[in-house]
């Protein structure tokens, strides 16, 4: 029980004891009811340092509080009793000690005391039924009983009881209950406060141990909380550390926040040769009210000059593999190139050996001329080209004239067909550097069959989003291709030929994406592969190509 509750307890009882004894000395005459009222006076005063110091001594115990209010009643009782009774004016002040017991006690409590409430009341109606009553009685009553009435006499005293009882029951039950009922909520209020100060001391202790500097400011940009690392990083010292934040371009940059309502998702500034990664956000409270913004924000000076590292080693890295690659690739043609020019001067030939050397140093010169343009290709970003009107059909034919002119023999077949005569806007050398390569590679994989043979399909197909468009398959029945290398076939210098750069597919792949095309493989190992090229059609062709 609080010390509050009975603090209130003492002093109340003293108040109310001490009026009631005064008025009615008031009323009812000093020279009546003086040594009465005194001795009830007297001993409510000499009770209160016994029942303080009972209470000191047992602060746990609801024993002082029964005796004390028990005892009050008591008192209460001789007072409404030498003031009329159950008929008389101060009946309704019995009502006090039950509505001290509930509240105190709760309902049980209330009760009992009004029960002795009660009993008092019933004595005293008691008493005065029976002439054993002071001249202050009931003038009802005694007139009642001078006549003889003692049947009404004891109806009506009876009733007045009963009205009282009914009192007295109410008040000590219902203040018992409301009591009761906001003790309750008292605890339930208890373990949310505790609970929300639980959270917020765990709140702080999280925000005070993070690593990442965190200010945040009312909608006024006041700041409410800079948790230590924010100090840090801002330098931000001594009691006037808000003045330093105030010019710092955190404070810029929430500013701005507020007042803009929005800003980049991360900026990052410089304080002190520091660089700091910022994010900047608001809050709103729960009622949905915008609050406030938010900064956090990160030393991330060691992080960038760390990343800047390992992009410039990673670059060189890049350039060495390139280099090592473009030595080894050219190395072999220049070899070839070298020996055949040895051969030419150093002795005579027999017959159509010159024009043989002079062939494999053209082939291989060549050859070193491809390497070079695909690393230059593999080097040089993507850029715009002059486009002309070419007709897929006619360029196709030149490709796979070419690629028959090629051929050591007739061994694969090569056959054009032709759904459509498809027209688009593009660069014929490109393309054509496309084509042949997807060809090439084509009867290089069919040319170990005696059936061999490469079907170049032109058409046009509608696809999603991007309308009418050129469509170009190259399908042979080679060796075809392992799955695990689909996934990787167009990326730089990955090949599977010994002679190969890996640069052909990853070349072609690039032309194709620069005239807003693509390129994609559906291959079956030993039965074949299909390459797709998809391109846009020109603006003059797509009403007509079908």
């Amino acid at each position: 029980m609080s010390l509050r509750r009975l603090t209130y307890l003492h002093v109340g009882r003293l108040i109310i004891i001490g009026s009631l004894c005064v008025a009615g000395m008031f009323v009812l005459g000093t020279e009546n009811v003086l040594v009465t009222y005194a001795i009830v006076g007297l001993v409510a005063v000499l009770y209160t340092p016994f029942s303080l110091l009972w209470m000191n001594r047992r602060p746990d115990s609801r024993a002082p509080v029964w005796t004390i209010l028990l005892l009050d009643s008591l008192l209460l009782g001789v007072i409404v009793h030498l003031a009329g009774g159950v008929d008389g004016p101060m009946a309704v002040s019995m009502a006090l000690p039950p509505l001290a017991a509930g509240l105190l006690l709760g309902q049980r409590g209330g009760l009992g005391v009004a029960l002795e409430c009660i009993v008092i009341l019933t004595g005293s109606a008691w008493l005065e039924v029976n002439g054993i009553q002071v001249r202050f009685g009931s003038p009802l009553m005694a007139a009642l009983r001078n006549k003889g009435e003692v049947l009404l006499t004891i109806r009506y005293a009876g009733l007045r009881t009963f009205v009282h009882a009914c009192l007295l029951t109410s008040a000590g039950l219902i203040s018992g209950y409301l009591s009761e009922t906001l003790r309750k909520q008292a605890g339930r209020l208890q373990v949310v406060l505790d609970a929300l100060r639980e959270s917020q001391a765990t709140a702080d202790e999280i925000l005070n141990s993070m690593t990442d500097g965190v200010v945040v400011v009312d909608t006024a940009g006041r700041p409410i909380r800079v948790n230590p690392a924010a100090r840090l990083c801002l330098g931000l010292t001594g009691e006037d550390w808000k003045a330093g934040l105030r010019t710092s371009p955190v404070q810029g940059l929430l500013t701005d926040f507020l007042e803009k309502g929005s800003g980049p998702e991360q900026s990052d500034l410089s304080v002190g040769g520091r660089v700091l990664e910022c994010r900047v956000s608001g809050f709103r409270n729960e009622q949905g009210d915008f609050s406030g913004a938010v900064a956090v924000f990160s030393d991330v000076t060691e992080v960038r000059s760390l990343r800047a590292d390992l992009e410039e080693k990673e670059k060189m890295a890049v350039l060495g593999r390139l280099s090592a690659t473009m030595a080894h690739e050219i190395r072999n043609p220049l070899a070839s190139i070298s020996g055949s020019i040895q051969l030419l001067r150093s002795k005579p030939l027999e017959a159509g050996g010159e024009e043989r050397l002079m062939s494999l140093i053209v082939r291989e010169s060549g050859r070193v001329s491809e390497i070079l343009e695909g690393y230059l290709e593999l080097a040089r970003p993507a850029r715009a080209f002059s486009r002309e009107r070419i007709d897929l059909v006619a360029l196709l034919e030149e490709a796979l004239d070419l690629a028959r002119r090629s051929m050591d023999d007739g061994g694969v077949e090569l056959v054009l067909e032709a759904g459509a005569r498809p027209v688009m806007e593009g660069s014929r050398a490109r393309l054509t550097q496309v084509f042949g390569n997807l060809i090439r590679n084509a009867i290089e994989a069919t040319e170990q069959r005696p059936d061999g043979r490469v079907v170049v399909r032109v058409g046009t197909e509608q696809y999603p989003g991007s309308g009418c468009d050129a469509v170009v398959r190259v399908v042979d029945n080679g060796c075809g291709i392992d799955p695990e290398r689909l996934e990787t076939i167009m990326d730089p210098f990955i090949s599977s030929k010994d002679s190969g750069t890996g640069l052909g597919l990853y070349i072609a792949r690039r032309a194709a994406e620069d005239h807003g095309g693509a390129i994609s493989f559906e291959s079956s190992p030993g039965r074949g592969t299909t390459v797709t090229v998809r391109l846009p059609l020109s603006h003059a062709s797509k009403d007509t190509a079908t």
